[in-house]
């Protein structure tokens, strides 16, 4: 059996779209778990009238503790072999759960099932392809560095994960962009990771959205990389020293361009400090960075010596395809 951990927070508007989604399944032996994380709108009412009409549907209702907290819920009452993570306001391919499965039955070595990414708009733009790479098999080494790399998204999301990988790992609660630390701490684990082009996830991307906007919170991004390189430091030594330090300096660069963008560099001085002083101290981390290509360089010599520069250039090279 495959569980489907849906948390729900004050979506209505979204949710039918959603469930209506996984309940068409093509792969029918599923358990939908949707964790109402304290909703204050009817979210809550229609888990319970969706659980109603379909036997497969679990309702959790607990507080409001956020999209980490409302997934390790679901993992923990999930009874599954395999568990798929998808966001309430997002939508899938009917057959997305059976493609995933079919893949992971496949050969024991693959831990983890995962597929393209499309994004779309609330306005109703066409929908453009977030990240897009090589398919194929690779190791949870190389797959991390596939992720640090920014080939691949990070996402929870649009996977299928064998519950044995996951063990007692966790979504860490109280912090943004948990879906990087959680697959990262996955990959420290030795085993293979499928990768589809074919997009079975749609991604909603909805305005006001952490990653869209600044706020105090967006600098987490940077001290997240700084705790990621730590995390693989403590495994694997110096091995992966230059994939890290890169990861850390782009997230510091777009973190000064959206500081930029906003025109707040003012506003948030110590952050902009933090970051000024780390990529001064560290500069041959991005131009003798062996992964990093012309173009990369670039960008990093234009966000240390030109923030609004930055953040046009890197508008023009972020169009979607």
């Amino acid at each position: 059996m495959i569980s489907v951990v849906i948390p729900v927070y004050n979506v209505s508007v979204y949710l039918d779209e959603c469930i209506n989604s996984v309940v068409n399944q093509t792969y029918r032996e599923i358990e939908i778990i949707l964790v109402d994380d304290g909703s204050t709108d009817d979210s809550g009412k229609k888990c319970d009238c969706y659980a109603k009409q379909d036997s497969r549907i679990r309702v959790v209702h607990k507080t409001n503790g956020g999209l980490s907290s409302a997934r390790n819920a679901g993992i923990e009452i999930a009874q599954g072999e395999n568990i798929v993570f998808i966001d309430s306001d997002d939508v899938v391919s009917e057959d997305m759960i059976e493609f995933f499965h079919s893949e992971i039955k496949k050969d024991d070595s693959i831990g983890m099932v995962t597929c393209l990414l499309e994004n779309f708009y609330e306005n109703g733009s066409k929908n453009s392809i977030l990240r897009k790479y090589q398919k194929g098999i690779y190791s949870s080494k190389d797959y991390a560095k596939l992720i640090l790399l920014q080939k691949v998204d990070n996402a929870a999301c649009a996977k299928m994960y064998k519950r044995s990988i996951i063990g007692d790992i966790r979504f860490t609660e109280g912090i943004v962009n948990e879906d990087i630390i959680f697959n990262l701490q996955l990959t420290l684990k030795p085993f293979n990771v499928l990768y589809t082009e074919q997009p079975f996830y749609k991604y909603r991307i909805r305005s006001g959205s952490i990653t869209t906007k600044i706020s105090p919170r967006r600098f987490e991004f940077v001290t997240n990389a700084i705790l990621i390189k730590e995390m693989f430091t403590s495994v694997y030594g110096d091995n992966m020293d230059s994939i890290c330090n890169g990861y850390i300096l782009k997230q510091v660069a777009d973190y000064i361009g959206l500081l930029a963008k906003y025109n707040v560099r003012k506003e948030y001085d110590d952050q902009t400090l933090f970051c000024k002083h780390l990529v001064q101290n560290n500069s041959f981390w991005g131009m003798l960075n062996p992964y990093w290509k012309s173009i990369d360089k670039l960008k990093y010599l234009i966000a240390l010596y030109s923030p609004t520069l930055y953040h046009l250039f890197l508008n023009k090279i972020r169009k979607p395809v």
